[in-house]
This record gives structure tokens, sequence and C-alpha cells, in this order.
């Protein structure tokens, strides 16, 4: 099976609460209803939707959903939002936000950078669990949080071993 892209990835959101149309998808996601209705059939036909009269729901069952979850498939996912955060930073928009940065650090400012990155992670974590059950939530309306850290030598190399 193909990995999921984003725009199935976030029906799958919608989906995971409830039963939807796919009229609350295209609302809850803000996608063109023609784009729903065919991503939702092509994600009928790989077995992780299953379709009850109008609405659609997450087939629990669905070996295909492993398979989509598996750390390539994952990676890959990543890459899709991370050129997507790139590509809309740069069309210049007020509320979005991205910084990339190249310092030097000494081992006491790593425990401290590593230890705010912690803090920042419990903080996410905890907007999650707070936020998740809630039937009232919109995923169009989530904010894409990414952070870490890395090596410079390593991305170079990383690069470097993408380009061949």
């Amino acid at each position: 099976m193909s990995r999921l892209l984003m725009v199935e990835r976030a029906i799958l959101e919608v989906c995971g609460k409830s039963q939807k149309t796919i009229f609350q998808i295209s609302n809850e996601t803000g996608m063109d209803l023609s784009l729903v209705g065919s991503l939702c059939i092509r994600l009928n036909k790989k077995g992780i939707l299953q379709r009850q009269s109008s609405t659609y729901s997450i087939n629990k069952d669905a070996n295909s959903l492993l398979i989509a979850n598996t750390p390539e498939n994952i990676k890959k996912e990543v890459n899709e939002v991370s050129k997507s955060m790139v590509a809309n930073y740069f069309n210049q928009k007020n509320d979005r936000s991205l910084k990339l940065q190249k310092v030097y650090v000494n081992k006491t400012e790593e425990l401290i950078l590593k230890s705010m990155l912690d803090q920042l992670n419990s903080f996410v974590e905890e907007l999650q669990k707070s936020h998740k059950k809630s039937s009232h939530n919109i995923v169009k309306k989530q904010k894409v949080i990414m952070w870490g850290h890395g090596n410079y030598s390593d991305l170079i190399n990383s690069s470097l071993a993408l380009a061949k």
C-alpha cells in the first residue's frame, strides 16, 4: 500500500471522532467537496474508511491503517508537512511562523536547549490530551508545530546521501 497523503490523513482525523458525511468532512478540513468525495472513495477502496449509507468512519480492523502508520510512511508525511510549512511561510501571510537557526552551543547551553524542548513537548502533549475528546474541534483550525535540533554535519551528510 502506498503512503497516505496529508489530505487523506486530515480526513482520517475528522472521521476518527465519529461518522461524518462528506459535507461535514469538507467543512472540517476546508477542502473542496469534490476532492473530499474522491479521497473518501480512495480511502474506502484502500479499506481504511468504511461507508455506511451516507457517512464515513475509520475501519478499525484495517490492516492498511497499520501499514500507513509505519515509520517509513510517517517519515514521508513529516517531509510533506515540512515542505508545506516552508511553502506557506514564504507566501508571507501574517499568521505564519517558521524559525531555522544555526547556532553554536556549549554543553551547558545544549542541556538548557534540551530542557526547553522537553518543556515544549510536555506543553504540546497536554494540549493534545485536553482537546482530544472534544467533538467541537475542527481539523482545519489546528496549529501545526514542529521543533527539534540536529548536528549540522549530520544534516549535511543526509543531504549528500539524498542527492545521490
